[in-house]
C-alpha cells in the first residue's frame, strides 16, 4: 500500500536494519504493523519528491527483551517547531489548508503514538523545513530459533 503511493509520487522509499538488531521478535505484529504504515502514509502524503527511509536498530535489556528503535525520515514539507507539542494529541492538524490539500482528520499520530505506548515504548519527532524524522521505541522479546530434527527409526 506505501510502496504503490510512494512509486506514484516517484518517491525513493528505503529500509536498513541496522547490523545486530534481532532477525525475530515476539510481539503484537498488528499493532507494529499499523504504528510503521501510519507513518510511512503520512511520509508518503507529506513528501512531495525526495526521500524517505526506515532505519532499525536495537539494544539488549533485561533478559530476552531488546528495545527496538525505529527512524522514519522524510524529505517533505517538515512540522513548524512551534506546533511539535501539538502533533501527538487527537484531531490536530498543523496546517489545516495543507491537510485539506493532503486528506486526513488528525488521528493517525494520536493513535499511533498509543499504540507505540502499548508496546512498551515511546514516540518523538524531529523536524525542519527539508523534512521530518518520527523516532520510536518498543520494549519486545526476542526468540532465538533454531532448527530442530526429527529422527524415525524405521
Amino acid at each position: 500500500m506505501v510502496v504503490f503511493q510512494a512509486s506514484k509520487k516517484k518517491l525513493n522509499l528505503t529500509y536498513t536494519v541496522i547490523y545486530g538488531t534481532p532477525d525475530t521478535i515476539v510481539g503484537d505484529h498488528g499493532r507494529l504493523r499499523q504504528i510503521l504504515v501510519n507513518l510511512l502514509t503520512n511520509a508518503v502524503k507529506f513528501t512531495d519528491k525526495g526521500d524517505i527511509s526506515v532505519l532499525v536498530s536495537s539494544k539488549a535489556a533485561e533478559g530476552d527483551r531488546h528495545q527496538i528503535f525505529f527512524n522514519v525520515k522524510d524529505t517533505g514539507i517538515g512540522i513548524p517547531q512551534d506546533r511539535m507539542d501539538e502533533i501527538f494529541e487527537p484531531f490536530t492538524q498543523v496546517e489545516r489548508t495543507l491537510s485539506r490539500k493532503r486528506d486526513g482528520v488528525g488521528l493517525g499520530l494520536a493513535i499511533t503514538k498509543n499504540l507505540v505506548e502499548l508496546m512498551g515504548g515511546k514516540i518523538w519527532a524531529e523536524s525542519t523545513p527539508q523534512g521530518t524524522t518520527f523516532h520510536f521505541t518498543i520494549l519486545a522479546e526476542t526468540r532465538l530459533w533454531q532448527a530442530v530434527g526429527f529422527w524415525k527409526n524405521g
